[in-house]
């Protein structure tokens, strides 16, 4: 048997059906060229999961199995019921959905590959799954939107948040969904401006709007700190790495949080390995700025690492 190959992913996020690839075009014809040759359609796939597990559809993957000498394509479903993940998988051909036996003997052959939850690239302009909160509100909330930017990888748009707050507030988009406590995630950010503070980064595992963890990287100080947020107050930095680099450009941050142990990536840079065991539980995830930086992300990727043990 020869291994299956995962194709780029098809993302659905706010409500709406979004195919996407990894990001070259070359990735993006060969997606698109597998779910027209798949008899049974994404949205025919998604329907039918939901018909079996009501809840909301974070992904949709074609996995292509070849097993003596033919090639079968199979719809990957991942759903998030309340707290809980599931997912299903039917064949793209049959519409039939896999056994537990099939499914168990797919997900042995894939566990070298990260299944991602939930992407976005800020292409909608509507951010229906995203709520705007503040940490130590002073009155005027953040604006955050999807904006028109000048990038190389897909699409045209980015996240944007645009403040007028000063001192400890902390601007924050939270998402809807609970997500999975062990997480893979990234974002692209850029430094876009701001008098006070500038930059931003990611918040995960959050209870709500004053208790989560936070990484956020600050071209003013130059800096990349870790910290948590309990009842309105942020800690010392748990990390702090001092660093060059460029606040008009766009840079990677990325966290991998399994248990209590951290691994914080700047630019694709090992930061901080550490452990901590603060916010066990799964939460939301996010975006954070602080007081007046107005900041730019892209290309959010999220993975639940409980998915490819």
């Amino acid at each position: 048997m020869r291994p299956i190959t995962v194709l780029p992913f098809v993302f659905l996020l706010c409500g709406s059906l979004c195919l996407v690839g990894q990001g070259s075009p070359a990735e993006d014809a060969a997606l698109r060229r597998a779910s027209s040759a798949a008899k049974l359609s994404l949205v025919d796939a998604v329907n039918m999961a939901l018909a079996k597990i009501p809840g909301q559809a974070i992904s949709a993957e074609l996995l292509t199995r070849s097993e003596a000498g033919a090639a079968t394509q199979v719809w990957e479903v991942v759903l998030l019921a309340g707290e809980a993940v599931h997912e299903l998988r039917f064949d793209a051909v049959t519409g039939g959905m896999l056994s537990a036996r099939e499914r168990r003997r797919l997900a042995a052959e894939t566990t070298s590959a990260a299944l991602v939850v939930t992407e976005d690239s800020f292409e909608f302009e509507a951010l229906s799954a995203w709520r705007t909160a503040e940490t130590n509100g002073s009155g005027d909330v953040a604006t955050w939107r999807s904006v028109a930017v000048d990038k190389s990888w897909h699409g045209s748009r980015a996240l944007e948040v645009e403040s007028k707050n000063a001192g400890q507030t902390y601007n924050l988009l939270l998402s809807d969904a609970i997500m999975p406590a062990d997480l893979d995630m990234s974002v692209r950010v850029q430094g876009w401006k701001g008098d006070e503070d500038q930059g931003g980064g990611l918040v995960w595992r959050a209870k709500d709007a004053a208790n989560y963890w936070v990484a956020r990287w600050n071209p003013m100080e130059r800096n990349l700190r870790v910290y948590t947020v309990i009842d309105g107050k942020r800690s010392p930095a748990i990390k702090s790495a001092t660093f060059d680099a460029a606040a008009g450009e766009w840079h990677e941050l990325r966290v991998h949080h399994v248990g209590a142990k951290l691994r914080i990536s700047f630019d694709g840079e090992l930061k901080f390995e550490f452990e901590d065991p603060s916010f066990p539980a799964a939460g939301k995830v996010g975006f954070w700025t602080k007081a007046d930086a107005s900041t730019r992300f892209d290309d959010f990727r999220y993975r639940s690492v409980a998915l490819t043990k």
